[in-house]
């Protein structure tokens, strides 16, 4: 991620309107996203089970037989509406899933299309792209012509867009995660403090962190930039009035954490054991003793913890995280190993168990959405899946963001924002899911790391830009030097 020269960012904050380069690059990404959400055949995910935590909140289910459907390989175009069931654990995604129900109990339709959350999601979706649009303004055409095209590759990529038509918690994290982005830039370029855009910023932090329980903390790294800002620009009321709304913020994340029922971590802690530590043992009932369990277990390996029968409750009660944890810290090359294997799909943008059509539009058991996947493509052939290349990635981004400390901040400080829920995803995915479902669980780590491919792609179009005048008027002199009397820099 190449360093912006902090004269790039001085001046008046940004504008909110959109100049003609930028309400081209909106126009494009929008009519890409709304075309393969609205037009013939419908796309989105496949149920892989997790719709429960939402549909039941809201009050949907599916209409089609459970007992004669596999939800992972076809997308479910319609639910029933009926009596909201108790809220287990909060997520973020049930705001814009109300919000589309709402819709279509005005509709009176008495079924809830699934269109209806794409749509909502959609709006959501671009209205933080048009936040982080209207938050480069003033910078370099250069630079935003470069970061409109990558937005749009990016954005408008089918791997993206399937996962507005579902309800997921990765949805939410996908839909809000602009919107932090654009206000935090935003927040990086501004030069006076606004109390409203503070308190709005918080605002699209909780809903992004709370999106998924495994993201819960990332309040806290995300929260720290307005933190410096006010402590370096403002007075001391500004300071205090904007350390108030961090802390509640991040109080709010981790009550929601704290309080979370205990039984939701039960199938989190089995399925870590026996679906990816024994998994990956050569001696499982060593590994079963060393968590003071009995070695007889070991004939669960490799089952989740939703197979009927198997002993979920009597066996995650006698062992906890901490345990899992120490464990690893014990044998840190068993980790090693399981974060080798996750490295391998970092760069799968696309689940290949899920479908994204319905068994309607003719397409086979788990078919993918063919058109614009030039971007999920790409980065799955550029890219290595391999530990050690995640390694050096981070290793460059953080040096990058140290030189960049020195110039500008704030933008050091938002990068470095991004590297840390980064790296705790990729940490999360590994240590807590390990090698179950690693595509749909290194979600949110793709995301973040393409946030910063396109920061990174836009920065390095500047100083190419750049070292190409430098070059070009260092010819100049030298021919003027070496045929006297033309003017070489025409």
């Amino acid at each position: 991620m190449p360093v912006i020269p902090s004269a790039d960012l001085a001046g008046n904050d940004p504008g909110w309107r959109l100049d003609r380069l930028a309400v081209l690059t909106f126009s494009v990404l929008a009519v890409l996203i709304f075309v393969q959400l609205a037009l013939p055949p419908l796309v989105g995910l496949a149920d892989n089970g997790d719709f429960l935590r939402v549909l039941e909140p809201v009050g949907l289910v599916h209409t089609s037989d459970p007992e004669a459907w596999d939800y992972w390989y076809y997308v479910d175009p319609t639910y029933e509406m009926v009596d909201p069931a108790a809220m287990e654990v909060v997520s973020s995604e049930l705001l814009p899933a109300a919000a589309a129900l709402g819709l279509a109990r005005m509709a009176g339709t008495g079924t809830f299309d699934l269109r209806l959350l794409g749509a909502v999601h959609a709006l959501i979706y671009l209205a933080g792209c048009y936040l982080v649009l209207s938050a480069l303004g003033g910078l370099p055409q250069t630079l935003r012509v470069a970061a409109g095209v990558m937005l749009v590759l990016v954005a408008a990529d089918a791997s993206r867009v399937v996962y507005l038509n579902a309800f997921y918690g990765e949805s939410a994290s996908l839909v809000f995660l602009p919107a932090v982005v654009g206000l935090m830039l935003r927040e990086a370029r501004s030069r006076r403090p606004s109390w409203w855009r503070t308190a709005v910023l918080c605002l699209a932090v909780l809903l992004f962190s709370t999106s998924k329980v495994q993201n819960y903390w990332l309040a806290l790294p995300l929260l720290a930039l307005p933190v410096v800002l006010a402590w370096r620009q403002a007075a001391w009321r500004r300071r205090l009035g904007t350390g108030l709304m961090a802390t509640a913020t991040l109080f709010v994340a981790v009550s929601l954490y704290v309080s979370m029922p205990s039984y939701y971590r039960e199938p989190v802690k089995w399925d870590t054991l026996f679906r990816s530590i024994l998994v990956d043992s050569p001696d499982p009932e060593a590994d079963l003793r060393e968590f003071g369990l009995e070695p007889g277990l070991a004939e669960h390996v490799g089952k989740n913890a939703w197979v009927p029968g198997i002993p979920l409750f009597e066996t995650t009660a006698q062992f906890s995280l901490g345990d899992i944890g120490r464990f690893y810290l014990r044998h840190p090359q068993r980790l090693v190993s399981i974060a080798d294997t996750c490295a391998e799909s970092a760069f799968i943008m696309r689940d290949h168990r899920l479908g994204n059509h319905t068994e309607a539009s003719g397409f086979g058991p788990a078919a993918q959405a063919p058109s614009l996947t030039g971007w999920s493509n790409l980065v799955s052939w550029l890219l290595p899946g391999t530990l050690w290349f995640l390694v050096l990635l981070a290793v460059a981004w953080l040096a990058l963001m140290v030189r960049a400390w020195h110039r500008h901040r704030e933008l050091a400080l938002l990068g470095l924002a991004l590297l840390v829920m980064a790296g705790y995803s990729f940490a999360v995915a590994v240590i807590t899911e390990g090698l179950m479902d690693t595509v749909k669980h290194l979600f949110l780590f793709q995301v973040l790391v393409e946030t910063g491919l396109v920061a990174g792609v836009a920065c390095f179009a500047l100083k190419v830009e750049r070292w190409t005048a430098r070059g070009t008027r260092a010819s100049a002199m030298f021919m003027e030097r070496a045929v006297p009397g033309q003017n070489w820099r025409k």
